[in-house]
């Protein structure tokens, strides 16, 4: 399994016969940049790496729940429950939960391509 985003993750995957699946991933994410040296004209700069890893699992090919962790602060924790997993009624929304010391947390209901969330 691969997944990119503002990171990079690589990992394997376990499917089931009943169509379950999980899979384990780590990788690097920006930390900061900073200057690089450069001969002429111009800025550069270079990339501080650090770690990140992830659980995701999904259900015949839909990912349901995806955990990612990484050591920069401000978004150490980031969990993703997509609609389908958890039932309110006749309402199946998705949640999200991120951050560290300073928490976001959202919600977004299927087929809707916006949500809403709190926090900083």
């Amino acid at each position: 399994m691969v997944h990119f985003g503002l990171h990079g993750m690589a990992g394997f995957s376990y499917r089931w016969q009943d169509g379950h699946s999980l899979s384990l991933t780590s990788g690097f994410l920006v930390e900061d940049l900073v200057p690089a040296e450069q001969e002429g004209e111009g800025v550069a700069l270079k990339g501080v790496l650090t770690w990140r890893a992830g659980i995701f699992y999904d259900l015949n090919n839909s990912l349901m729940v995806s955990l990612m962790l990484s050591t920069i602060p401000e978004s150490r924790v980031r969990l993703n429950v997509y609609p389908g997993v958890l039932r309110l009624g006749p309402f199946s929304p998705g949640f999200i939960l991120s951050g560290s010391k300073e928490w976001v947390i959202g919600m977004n209901i299927r087929y809707v391509p916006l949500g809403a969330a709190l926090g900083r």
